[in-house]
């Protein structure tokens, strides 16, 4: 499976904004909107869709306010959603390529792995996982899995954490 339908089915699809269990004001596919505010460039996309809103020499974070409103009156469409789901896992996969040097080189389903992780936790909460990703890197994937298993985030996310365990230990 694809890691866009893969994180579609992790995350959900909610075209009205809600807090996550986290507290963070969420849209789309797991779009966290307070750590990751929409781009200027997302942010003109929506706005083109939305001839009711006017911003005359608005500054975006207030074009920002506006748009958040307007979500929890009109929602966004599945488009949107797929358009800033797509966005994110762009922006996952540039801050992998930035922190592991192999990541490009990991196989497929190894990096498919890696972005539903980092798009779930962020590359901070990855980056934790210090002797995993050393084990990945030299393509010890059993025992990766192995301590993907033992740490906190499975206990958190088990069922999540479990099918990316076993996707792990699946790889050859």
């Amino acid at each position: 499976m694809e890691e866009r339908e893969q994180l579609i089915k992790d995350e959900g699809l909610k075209l009205f904004p809600y807090y996550c269990t986290e507290g963070k004001l969420t849209i789309g596919v797991g779009r966290n909107l307070d750590d990751n505010p929409l781009s200027a460039d997302e942010a003109m996309v929506f706005l083109l869709s939305r001839p009711h809103i006017t911003v005359n020499n608005t500054e975006l974070k207030e074009i920002r306010k506006l748009l958040i409103e307007d979500f929890r009156i009109n929602g966004i469409t599945e488009k949107e959603a797929f358009y800033l789901l797509d966005n994110d896992i762009k922006k996952v996969i540039v801050e992998l390529k930035r922190n592991l040097a192999w990541f490009s080189q990991a196989p497929r389903e190894v990096q498919n792995i890696l972005i539903n992780m980092t798009f779930q936790m962020g590359i901070g909460g990855l980056l934790t996982f210090k002797n995993t990703l050393k084990l990945i890197e030299n393509g010890s994937y059993s025992q990766a899995a192995e301590n993907m298993d033992k740490s906190t985030w499975r206990k958190q996310t088990p069922s999540r954490a479990k099918r990316l365990i076993n996707r792990m230990k699946q790889i050859a």
